[in-house]
């Protein structure tokens, strides 16, 4: 797989074409095309069930991981749910005022910290993870409890309008920010080629995000947030011998 033939060359900036694909062509054109087979893209949203595990290592602080299998703007049947999904993403753990930094950790102080990841751009499958260190006193369970209640609102209540709008105006400026210089905008157009999606969609993802509803967060959460498609792991510390 690592020859030129699969990679995408990304050059942005006031450049000379003619003068600049010459250089290409001496530094890649020689190098011979490598044959391989059908690309298998990682499909992994027709789950198997419920999923746990308990480890115990040589860490200071309890872990609770959580994750669920999700889809890509690749692999949805409707590319309106990775955007959701992305959107919920920033609602719980977008900044400092998000929903559960404000509830569970400076509130209620059931946890330390938390730290959610959604990618939205994956070839293949996509995952949602939560990763949390609870408080002190706090078990693992009680903060997957607590976890837990907070997605399952998004099942039952619409968020209101205004709160919506906040967090996807604040991740659509981080996003438009974030290719202020040309190196985010050759990652952001690679990452998008070498996944399978066109870079025209650069363009268009502000306008993407800012269609997500309150309605299309419910549908996305009763979807994808339920225990069949959740693995949970507790990373403990060793017991001492």
């Amino acid at each position: 797989w690592y020859s030129p033939n699969h990679a995408t060359l990304v050059i942005i900036g006031d450049v000379d074409a003619e003068a600049t694909l010459k250089q290409v062509q001496k530094y890649f054109g020689q190098i011979p095309k490598q044959v391989s087979g059908e690309r298998n893209d990682v499909l992994e949203f027709d789950r198997v069930g419920y999923r746990h595990m308990e480890v115990e290592l040589p860490v200071h602080v309890a872990n609770l991981y959580m994750a669920w299998n999700v889809r890509s703007i690749k692999t949805a049947k409707n590319p309106q749910d990775a955007y959701a999904l992305t959107i919920i993403q920033a609602l719980l753990d977008g900044n400092i005022s998000s929903r559960l930094q404000q509830k569970l950790v400076r509130d209620k102080k059931i946890l330390s910290s938390i730290s959610i990841n959604y990618d939205p751009y994956n070839r293949g499958d996509s995952l949602f993870t939560i990763t949390a260190l609870p408080a002190d006193g706090i078990s693992l369970p009680s903060a997957q409890e607590a976890i837990q209640k907070e997605i399952d609102s998004l099942k039952t209540e619409l968020i209101e309008p205004v709160e919506l709008e906040r967090v996807t105006n604040n991740f659509v400026s981080n996003l438009i920010y974030s290719q202020d210089d040309i190196i985010g905008q050759a990652h952001m157009i690679g990452l998008l080629e070498v996944n399978g999606l066109s870079y025209r969609l650069v363009d268009n993802l502000p306008e993407h995000y800012q269609t997500v509803t309150p309605q299309d967060i419910q549908r996305v959460a009763n979807a994808y947030f339920v225990k069949s498609n959740l693995t949970t792991l507790y990373l403990e510390p060793e017991q001492e011998k």
